[in-house]
């Protein structure tokens, strides 16, 4: 070997050691990185004419596990759209068992009718039953303000992780092509697979999707249910977000105004048809605000009817139909358009805040004077109105008064939450699990890494020695 031949050989070593070493120590600096994938140098030996010509070094290359990868996305995005639905329904739960629940106020006005049967003539009893019926009112409200706020809150949540998937998409489109040109140079294309892995994640949490590989290393980013996303070009998703979501607008019945999820004219919105996706935090949201959230509407609605209905019988409601609770002022319909909890209200003649009086709790709300003080003949019947077993047009099955009936549907909902919290911990613990297998196996070993310093310390060592030897060698020739 000349010498000539050897300083190329060793200078091509400490490249590959030069490049090797900047390899790891990003790999070392990154080893916290969620998401981040092992990259490694490969060399191999150069030889020209059949004689030794130092090494090669291969374009930087990353460690995968594609099936593992997708069992961590879907898991992730499962876990991302269980969470979202459990989250709407816990805030649901917790306002229905709270202080001041319509279990609270509904017994707290049974308690008050039954004081002024017990004491009729007392004038603050009466007071303070109006002022229950109030609060009674005021708590459907609030049911009802909750239900429609988490349904706002979804649709807008809709809307955001739309967005981010759009770009997303994008920036995938753009590093397919960055990758893809360099391949086609024979440079490294691992910092940009990095990056398209990590907006692929994106995606994934948002969508259930699946990929197909294309030529000079690009992808193709479907949904579960083959519909295009991304290939050669992004295509966009469109959701129109709603500013206020009422009662009476349910996509899934077609009323209102909301919007579903398409792409290209395709209907991707959970459970419209056979293209529809099913799994991702998108999916969840939906599931929010079109699914438990406008059950939940119902069951409020149905109580709500229920106590507006105990008080419109004979005998008790006044010569309009109109019992001590209305809907917004009027007798209830049959059916009762939607949103009736947001709507109940105290019937202002034993309101005296909007011009009525409170005795008429007592003596009846078409008397126009007060009657006998020991008379307690319309407060019992209002109390027996309130204590009277009956089940409501909801979910409920058992036959209970008014306040038993909104502690069961205090109860319903917060086991039908129970279940999703624990849907939504098994999916973490699913997508944790996979997570943590895929970073066992595609993540960084600080300790191996380490050990490749050592190793590539020693090999640019030994190519310097070679370049010492060579300088030598080369100073003894021009001496002699």
């Amino acid at each position: 070997m000349s010498i000539t031949n050897a300083l190329s050989n060793a200078v091509s070593g400490i490249s590959a050691a030069s490049r090797r070493a900047q390899v790891t120590s990003n790999n070392i600096a990154n080893a916290s990185t969620e998401g981040y994938a092992r990259q490694t140098v490969s060399t191999v030996q150069d030889v020209v004419a059949g004689r030794g010509n130092g090494v090669l070094v291969a374009p930087t290359s990353r460690s995968t596990d594609a099936p593992l990868t997708a069992s961590r996305r879907e898991a992730e995005g499962q876990a991302n759209g269980s969470q979202a639905h459990a989250t709407a329904s816990r805030t649901l739960a917790d306002t229905l068992s709270g202080s001041g629940s319509l279990f609270d106020r509904l017994s707290a006005l049974e308690t008050s009718l039954r004081g002024v049967t017990e004491t009729p003539e007392s004038v603050a009893l009466q007071e303070r039953s109006v002022t229950a019926a109030k609060q009674v009112a005021s708590a459907f409200g609030d049911v009802s303000d909750t239900i429609q706020t988490e349904r706002t809150n979804a649709d807008h949540a809709i809307a955001d992780a739309v967005n981010e998937v759009n770009v997303a998409l994008k920036e995938i489109e753009s590093l397919n092509g960055a990758i893809a040109s360099a391949l086609g140079n024979s440079s490294t294309a691992a910092a940009y697979e990095q990056r398209r892995d990590d907006q692929i994640d994106i995606v994934a949490g948002h969508l259930s999707i699946r990929l197909l590989s294309r030529e000079n290393g690009q992808v193709a980013v479907l949904t579960d249910k083959g519909v295009t996303l991304v290939d050669s070009r992004a295509r966009e998703l469109e959701f129109q977000p709603t500013n206020v979501v009422t009662a009476d607008m349910d996509y899934r019945s077609g009323a209102g105004p909301l919007s579903g999820l398409t792409v290209d004219g395709k209907e991707l919105s959970p459970q419209s048809g056979p293209q529809a996706n099913e799994g991702g935090r998108i999916a969840g949201l939906f599931e929010a605000r079109d699914g438990t959230l406008v059950d939940a509407t119902t069951e409020i609605d149905a109580l709500a009817s229920d106590i507006i209905d105990r008080f419109e019988a004979t005998g008790i409601a006044g010569a309009d139909g109109r019992g001590l609770f209305t809907d917004n002022g009027a007798a209830l319909s049959s059916p009762a358009t939607p949103g009736l909890a947001s709507r109940i209200a105290i019937n202002e003649r034993v309101d005296p805040a909007q011009g009525g009086q409170a005795w008429r709790i007592r003596d009846g709300l078409d008397a126009a004077t007060q009657g006998a003080s020991a008379n307690s003949t319309h407060a019992q019947s209002l109390l027996d109105a309130m204590t009277e077993t009956r089940i409501t047009s909801g979910s409920l099955t058992r036959a209970a008064s008014a306040s038993g009936l909104a502690g069961e549907l205090g109860s319903l909902f917060e086991s039908r939450t129970q279940a999703l919290e624990d849907t939504a911990a098994n999916d973490l613990t699913r997508f944790s699990t996979l997570e943590t297998a895929e970073a066992d196996v595609i993540g960084v070993d600080i300790d191996q890494e380490l050990q490749n310093l050592i190793l590539i310390e020693q090999a640019y060592g030994a190519n310097a020695k070679v370049i010492q030897v060579a300088d030598r060698l080369v100073q003894r020739l021009l001496e002699i």
